[in-house]
């Protein structure tokens, strides 16, 4: 599988997405991990934070993140994501 990256552009494309459409990938994203679920409703309570989130985010802290979700994982989640957006 190809290594996406989860860099400035795509966060900020993120970002710049509606509260409703940001919610609803969020949403996708956490499904497709396995995300906890109690921590998957607080996370979508809190769409503008994330937002700012991603907007400040370093590089090393997406790959971070990303890493943490696992590279096949990953690399399918920012491609659905960069072909969506």
């Amino acid at each position: 599988m190809e290594n996406y990256k989860f860099d400035k552009a795509t966060r900020e494309k993120l970002a710049s997405l509606s509260s409703r459409e940001l919610e609803s990938v969020l949403g996708e994203i956490a499904e497709a991990i396995g995300a906890d679920k109690m921590k998957t409703r607080m996370l979508l309570g809190n769409v503008e934070g994330v937002k700012g989130m991603l907007r400040t985010m370093t590089d090393d802290e997406a790959n971070k993140l990303i890493n943490s979700i696992g590279g096949e994982k990953a690399d399918k989640i920012l491609k659905d994501l960069k072909e969506r957006y």
